[in-house]
């Protein structure tokens, strides 16, 4: 996954409630664009669907904001 110039590993797992991202850093949403923070855990990225994801949910506690693919 590249936010910006930036490479962030990365793994697609599913749990109970269906696909998702795991980054390896945080990833959230940050002056209308992706930020990372390396410096803190990551969230679950929610995929739309595991076959042809359109949309990423982040996740950011009450916050969710969904992003177009």
């Amino acid at each position: 996954m590249h936010i910006g110039r930036v490479t962030v590993p990365y793994k697609i797992e599913t749990d109970k409630v269906g696909p998702y991202i795991l980054p390896r850093s945080f990833v959230g949403e940050g002056a209308g664009t992706f930020r990372l923070d390396e410096g803190s855990a990551p969230l679950k990225l929610r995929l739309s669907s595991a076959e042809r994801p359109t949309q990423i949910t982040l996740d950011g506690g009450d916050v969710a904001t969904a992003v177009e693919m």
